[in-house]
């Protein structure tokens, strides 16, 4: 049974928007054709967790977004039933998985009720329904804890983590992202060479998120430090999500009164658009600086700030977004995940749209774990899965960078370069070459 029709967020966007938030659980349908039981994924009577002579199994989760979209809070795009039935098509049209059929079980989860939601899908993925392994566009916070630490799935995610959240992940996560802490240091690695950060009185916008205050004593801060610079004031916005506008108000006046001229922000783009608005009411315009921490190089910040705001903005990235500014053509990958999707009506929207750029993630993820399956044997186990993703030293992310996993890094992207926003697109475009990530 596929799942009904649901629109969708550019993936990391979503993430944005709950990252840190806590946990979750929800509801389950399959598409195409466990238990807790450890590395090996096999349950009691032997055959591995999801895996019979015929498919393979696999979850994908997904956020519920349509009430955000409803409201006004997201953008709403393609149906991520189409890309599923998509590349579930070209898998078994090509023979499957060493001679099995795949199966990808559907799970949706609500981004308003997160941790409950998350924990609910934990339990359908790990133990109602068999699967072998899960991947998703965004999964984190207790329900990642949940489903690869505490359960055993490996599991694909493209959300961004502290480090403390990821370690709860008991090695089974692994990242089409980086961690905040790699973020921090990728983004004054970044800024150093460019010298935009030279001269300015820095100041740090942080929301109060489980490993957010970790994550800046261990990126941030030293890598400021390593680069010359200080940091001269920081602020922790509290209340949730969208961040409480008292406390908004009072990190925007401690700035103005500081004389802070450079901006760091490390909250999600919607407490970072109401700083950005308040600000703009307060009539303070400093120099932003921002990264794919919490997405907030991303277009979906102009949904909550002023463009003028925006005027000086910088950052640094692993995408590959604002190429078609820029006139670069898409890589071979993307040209192939075009091909796999336009095989399924409607066609997919042109490069540089946001539903382009989220199906090009989805494909590129989906495309390594079907290669990382492939390459686990004719009798696969969970550990045989994460040792082949581990040997997977170069693969394309999807407008991104190039991705690298081993056994000691589980975080895929290896190169950022800067960006800088143009009010003429109102969008990110890159300014320079790529860097290796720190």
């Amino acid at each position: 049974m596929n799942p009904r029709p649901r629109k969708w967020l550019w993936p990391l966007m979503i993430t944005a928007l709950i990252l840190g938030a806590c946990s979750s659980k929800e509801s389950g349908t399959s598409q195409g054709g466990g238990t807790g039981d450890g590395g090996n994924g096999k349950s009691s009577a032997g055959p591995a967790v999801g895996i019979t002579d015929d498919t393979i199994t696999v979850g994908y989760m997904q956020p519920d977004v349509e009430a955000l979209a409803d409201a006004g809070l997201a953008e709403d795009f393609d149906d991520p039933a189409l890309a599923i039935e998509a590349l579930v098509k070209d898998v078994n049209g090509r023979g499957g998985i060493n001679g099995r059929k795949l199966k990808v079980n559907t799970y949706l989860f609500d981004v308003t009720k997160v941790p409950e939601s998350l924990i609910n899908v934990c339990s359908q993925v790990a133990e109602d329904d068999p699967n072998f392994v899960a991947f998703a566009f965004t999964f984190f916070g207790d329900g990642l804890a949940c489903l690869a630490g505490d359960k055993g799935v490996p599991v694909l995610t493209g959300s961004s983590l502290a480090g403390t959240v990821y370690e709860q992940a008991k090695g089974n996560a692994f990242l089409f992202n980086n961690t905040f802490e790699e973020h921090q240091r990728a983004l004054v690695k970044g800024l150093k060479a460019t010298g935009d950060l030279k001269g300015l009185k820095l100041g740090v916008v942080n929301r109060d998120e489980p490993g957010a205050p970790e994550a800046l004593a261990a990126g941030l801060k030293p890598a400021l430090k390593d680069a010359g610079l200080d940091l001269a004031e920081s602020a922790v916005i509290t209340g949730g999500v969208m961040g409480d506008p008292a406390s908004i108000s009072a990190a925007v006046q401690q700035f103005k009164d500081a004389g802070v001229t450079g901006v760091i922000l490390l909250s999600n783009v919607f407490v970072s658009g109401n700083f950005m608005a308040e600000a703009e009411r307060q009539g303070y315009k400093p120099t932003y600086f921002a990264s794919d921490q919490s997405e907030v190089t991303s277009s979906l910040l102009l949904n909550f700030a002023p463009k003028s705001q925006l005027a000086s903005a910088k950052g640094v990235s692993w995408k590959r977004q604002g190429e078609t500014v820029t006139g670069q053509k898409p890589s071979k990958a993307d040209q192939r995940c075009v091909e796999i999707r336009n095989k399924v009506k409607p066609p997919l929207d042109k490069q540089g749209t946001p539903s382009y750029d989220g199906f090009m993630s989805l494909c590129n993820m989906f495309t390594t774990m079907v290669t990382a399956l492939e390459k686990s044997g004719d009798d696969p186990t969970r550990d045989s899965f994460k040792s082949a993703l581990e040997a997977m030293d170069r693969f394309d992310l999807g407008t991104g960078s190039t991705g690298h996993f081993s056994k000691d890094d589980h975080t895929a992207p290896t190169a950022v370069r800067p960006v800088e926003f143009q009010l003429d697109c109102g969008c990110w475009v890159p300014t320079g070459d790529w860097i290796d990530a720190p």
